[in-house]
């Protein structure tokens, strides 16, 4: 799909994207539902053992004939799923909305050829923009997340290279999706250049420019209320961390309300299809607000601002 799109916007034509939908509707989605079964390969059933983790000693049980290996397969495929449900529950999730975005975009890609075309689409429903956010962003928000869970159990059994590659390969062209396709579904134009770069630099871009419009507002509410401000973006942890320094006469409470109805300007209200929206949902659901006085925390109390409300309402 990556490469229909970047040949979408190099030729200035649907073909790219018509012969797409085709290969997909026609040999890939069978395919794709076929190797979405999660199975662990059976070097790292074996890690475990039947009864026991690591090095645990195996308990001979009936399943141990070769006339059952079948059985013994399935079963230990089960408990060593077990063991691994934190992964097996993320790699569902990002399968599902892969595999959803898929057929609802190819549907959506189908119907805005037809319209394009000056056919009657009254028969087709506009999944286009449930695709985009339900799906694709889901599938952004979520794959770092399995990412790390995967290197958790099973880094050993891959060369480093190639994970970092496989992990980079997936980060980009869901990133470059996210940006194609919501401006296929938006606009009827064309990139000039290269669309899967300028996708790229684009969601790069769009982050840098959040993280430096909440550090420059920050710096500006430091000097209007006479506090001392560090900020930290903490992206293993999916939070923005605010240090703020105060001694002087401002209430504990209107501190806070006055940084919380700060962010909510600073946020802006972005719409829920965009790419900031996005962004924020993915690396910053959460703000938390450590007050000090004198460089001390006051009671050890964090405050902590969730992004949807943030985007939502400010403390009246």
């Amino acid at each position: 799909m990556v490469k229909a799109f970047y040949l979408y916007h190099r030729q200035k034509h649907l073909k790219p994207l018509a012969t797409f939908v085709h290969d997909y509707t026609e040999n890939f989605h069978q395919k794709f539902k076929e190797i979405s079964v999660p199975k662990l390969p059976q070097n790292v059933i074996d890690l475990w053992g039947e009864y026991g983790e690591g090095n645990a000693k195996k308990i001979k049980s009936n399943f141990d004939s070769s006339s059952a290996s079948e059985i013994n397969e399935e079963y230990r495929q089960l408990l060593a799923l077990k063991r691994y449900s934190d992964f097996v529950e993320l790699y569902r999730i990002f399968d599902n909305s892969l595999e959803n975005f898929l057929w609802q975009s190819v549907e959506s890609i189908y119907r805005k050829i037809r319209i394009l075309l000056n056919e009657d689409v009254s028969d087709l429903q506009d999944n286009s923009r449930i695709a985009l956010v339900g799906n694709l962003f889901k599938a952004f928000e979520i794959v770092s997340k399995y990412q790390k869970e995967f290197r958790k159990y099973f880094d050993k059994f891959v060369e480093p290279v190639v994970l970092k590659r496989i992990e980079t390969a997936e980060i980009e062209n869901i990133s470059i999706l996210s940006v194609l396709y919501r401006q296929f579904i938006y606009s009827d134009s064309f990139i000039i250049g290269n669309a899967a770069k300028i996708a790229i630099n684009r969601v790069k871009e769009i982050e840098s420019n959040f993280r430096n419009n909440i550090c420059n507002g920050l710096r500006k509410f430091a000097k209007e209320n006479d506090v001392e401000i560090k900020i930290e973006f903490d992206e293993k942890s999916y939070r923005c961390i605010i240090l703020i320094d105060y001694n002087n006469t401002i209430e504990t409470f209107q501190l806070v309300e006055l940084i919380y109805n700060k962010l909510f300007d600073l946020i802006g209200q972005p719409d829920y299809n965009s790419i900031k929206y996005l962004l924020l949902n993915t690396k910053y659901p959460t703000f938390n607000v450590v007050l000090q006085v004198y460089g001390k925390s006051i009671n050890s109390t964090w405050y902590i601002f969730k992004a949807y409300n943030l985007r939502e309402r400010m403390v009246d």
